[in-house]
């Protein structure tokens, strides 16, 4: 016995000494790498054959240890950290604008409602040529963004170009405070179910939600509710987990996270009184919903207090943490990875040993949910209910990828000071003109093919004739060719109009219009009714038993 104990105790005496010893090398190896990295960044900083920039040098240094880790593990510059305020309050100060790179030119892509920008008379498609005294025209947009931040209450001054308008137009726009919506869409479908479509996952999502739920259920007739997650990024943990508490009852688990060391786990539970556990729902999701998203998705199906309804998420299993660093700099870093409530992780990729270095794929993980329904550990939510959504053909594609339909829009809406009513006929009659106009041609599939395999039997020296025959058959083709734009007129005519009613009617008003034609919106109330809603959820096979 004495001889046991005596064993136990060096036994436990070396596990202390390789622990320490594993410390004192970290450690060793973390100064060492200071060290290093300092020395390296001065004697560059001194000695390089041109001067450089210290903060620019350090900036640099900065990604490139990042490089080699995550996607989602980032440093921001004392400039960036309106980035992590948008995240985490949901507001940041600016006009009102969103903007991206078009045709290497600065481009008006949208105008928050209500806002300065709206206000002065911006317009989608407009081109910032000018910002205070500075041309931004072919600047970046984080270049151009330094322009738009500062005090709320000062005054921006913009040129800007738009299409059939010689002169730059300018515009005075007052700097505000923008709180971006979290809840974009609560409305009644069909009279009795009620919609709510969330964009991102901020610190105030949550009381937006119950907000919007409260003002439905004023609504007599309401009998289910659609939770639209569909292309939200996601956001805040913390977010997510107060959404859940509105629809699951107190103490469950919603979610749990484990860091570096796996023994480490931290359970998340709901806490606060539930507006409403009962009312049967759907939560619709796409390859756009990611993160807080999917920890909604997951926790909803996995306690199977509704229906998940779509396609895949996107698989993003990680949680960041964000760190305060000198300068009002920030580190935000990929500190766990979270697991909802049946135990199943669905991080698609795994980074393990570096950046995207594989999937990290789980289909031989089979998890069950309360009802005892099978879901699987898998790259992402997986939908009770998978529908495709309704892509457009090659023909939409291409003119939607070149911006060819958005130019169009700058173009007619130019001639306009509101709305104009224009018949169908003769909208495609000046789209047909724009598109010759600009010697836009589309090439399908089957003639792409064809010339491709003409290519290759002229370069292999094939026979003259079958050269000739097979140029002629190729000809013959591109004559049978459908009138393209009269084929495509109806789906051509929606989306021509929304994109020039974009120009002059509110981003929510376009929104709604959209729920008209939205296919799985349809299938999802048609899925909510008691009979198909039970049997997805094993409801009725949980009664019987």
């Amino acid at each position: 016995m004495k001889k046991l104990k005596y064993i136990l105790f060096v036994f436990i005496l070396s596990s202390m000494f390789l622990e320490a010893r594993y410390d004192d090398d970290y450690y060793l190896k973390l100064n060492k790498s200071f060290e290093i990295f300092g020395e390296v960044y001065r004697k560059l900083s001194e000695n390089y054959v041109m001067e450089i920039d210290p903060e620019i040098l350090m900036e640099d240094g900065i990604q490139g240890m990042l490089y080699g880790l995550d996607p989602y593990t980032s440093f921001y510059s004392e400039s960036e950290t309106d980035d992590i305020d948008i995240i985490t309050d949901g507001s940041y100060v600016g006009i009102g604008i969103t903007i991206s790179f078009m045709d290497s030119m600065l481009t008006v892509i949208g105008i928050r409602d209500g806002y300065s920008a709206q206000k002065a008379g911006l317009r989608i498609g407009d081109r910032i040529y000018m910002a205070d005294t500075a041309v931004v025209l072919n600047k970046t947009s984080d270049e151009f963004r330094k322009f738009t931040r500062g005090k709320p209450g000062t005054f921006l001054d913009l040129k800007v170009l738009r299409d059939g308008i010689k002169d730059t137009l300018n515009y005075k726009i007052e700097r505000q405070e923008i709180k971006v919506k979290n809840v974009s869409i609560s409305t009644i479908l069909s009279d009795s179910v009620g919609y709510i479509k969330v964009d991102r996952f901020s610190r105030f999502t949550d009381q937006e939600i119950r907000s919007a739920l409260y003002e439905l259920k004023q609504h007599r007739n309401l009998k289910s509710l659609i939770l639209d997650l569909r292309d939200n990024p996601g956001g805040l943990l913390e977010a997510a987990i107060s959404t859940c508490e509105i629809f699951i009852p107190q103490n469950n688990v919603i979610v749990s996270t484990r860091g570096r060391n796996e023994n480490e786990i931290r359970t998340y539970r709901t806490i606060i009184q539930p507006v409403d556990t009962v009312i049967p729902m759907a939560v619709l999701i796409n390859e756009g919903s990611a993160s807080a998203s999917e920890i909604v998705a997951g926790a909803i199906q996995d306690l199977d207090r509704g229906i998940i309804i779509g396609q895949k998420s996107f698989g993003k299993g990680l949680v960041q943490s964000v760190f305060n660093m000198p300068y009002n700099s920030a580190l935000k870093i990929t500190t766990s990875k979270y697991y909802i409530p049946s135990g199943r992780c669905i991080q698609k990729l795994s980074f393990e040993k570096g950046r995207n270095k594989g999937l990290n794929l789980h289909y031989d993980s089979v998890y069950y949910t309360r009802n005892g329904r099978p879901v699987l550990e898998s790259n992402g939510i997986i939908p009770d209910s998978i529908i495709k959504s309704d892509d457009p053909n090659l023909f939409i594609s291409d003119l939607l990828s070149k911006n060819i339909i958005f130019k169009f829009a700058n173009k007619l809406s130019s001639n306009y000071d509101k709305l104009p009513d224009i018949p169908k006929d003769k909208l495609l009659k000046s789209f047909r003109e724009y598109i010759n106009s600009i010697n836009y041609k589309f090439q399908s599939e089957l003639e792409a093919r064809l010339d491709t395999l003409y290519q290759i039997v002229s370069k292999e020296n094939y026979n003259k004739k079958l050269q000739k025959d097979l140029l002629d058959f190729t000809n013959k083709i591109k004559k049978e060719q459908k009138d393209i734009i009269t084929e495509n007129s109806e789906e051509l005519i929606k989306i021509l109009t929304k994109e020039i009613r974009s120009r002059f009617v509110s981003e929510e008003q376009i929104s709604r219009e959209q729920l008209n034609d939205d296919i799985i919106l349809k299938t999802s109330i048609s899925l909510l009714e008691k009979k198909n809603y039970n049997k997805i959820l094993n409801i009725k096979s949980l009664t019987q038993n």
